[in-house]
């Protein structure tokens, strides 16, 4: 049988890299907001953790904070995934900078 090309499925679709009302299905802007205010209104310093299975929105929820927060406060991203090796030869201490 062959695979209907005019059939779309949650792996053809693109991924998502800004929220609308029509693609906020989930409510993930309703996280965002609610992230982004606490973001603006603590004391620091302050640390946020997002978790969550793989594929849940993370990322997106992230974006779309930052885009609220502008330029009220400093926002820094830490991709746990793109620096695994070198968090493992620290025994779990990120280095300083500076």
């Amino acid at each position: 049988m062959a695979a209907d090309d005019s059939v779309e499925t949650v792996f053809q679709t693109s991924q998502l890299t800004e929220l609308t009302d029509d693609d906020d299905a989930f409510g993930h802007r309703d996280y965002a907001a609610a992230i982004a205010e606490v973001l603006v209104q603590a004391g620091t310093p302050f640390t946020l953790g997002l978790y969550g299975p793989w594929g849940v929105g993370k990322t997106l929820i992230l974006s779309e904070a930052r885009k609220i927060v502008g330029e009220r406060c400093a926002y820094v991203v830490f991709d746990a995934w793109r620096y695994h090796c070198l968090i493992r030869a620290t025994e779990g201490r990120v280095p300083q900078a500076g």
